[in-house]
């Protein structure tokens, strides 16, 4: 009689073994499965720049090369991009200004030479205003 008790609560000890083992490996596939689906998105948010801060990060590169003027933020077909302001546009600049950058695209933009204004032609402010 003892041994056969012996061996209905080793029986039973196994059993509740498998059970447990059967719970938890579905808690962790679960818990994985939602890790990953869910989690992941506000993982990505918060490594993910800025497009100012991608600019940023870029602007003394791009501005060292030659006929780079200047640096916007600018929108290209509806969505955000960074564009590059150019005196021309040749192969060296393409091959040196990416077309992304951070996740952004870069664009350049011919504008030709930009100087600045000169204001000792303009009228001069009214006082009475």
């Amino acid at each position: 009689m003892l041994a056969r008790l012996e061996s209905g609560a080793f029986r039973l000890r196994r059993a509740l073994l498998c059970v447990g083992l059967i719970l938890v490996s579905s808690g962790v596939q679960a818990c994985a499965g939602n890790t990953i689906e869910e989690d992941m998105p506000r993982v990505q948010e918060s490594v993910a720049k800025t497009i100012q801060e991608v600019l940023k990060e870029h602007t003394d590169e791009w501005m060292a090369v030659p006929a780079v003027i200047g640096l916007a933020v600018g929108d290209c077909e509806g969505e955000a991009c960074i564009k590059v302001l150019v005196l021309e546009i040749s192969p060296e600049i393409a091959r040196t200004i990416p077309s992304t950058a951070g996740g952004f695209p870069v664009q350049l933009q011919l504008t030709g030479e930009i100087r600045a204004r000169d204001t000792t032609r303009l009228p001069k402010p009214d006082s009475r205003g």
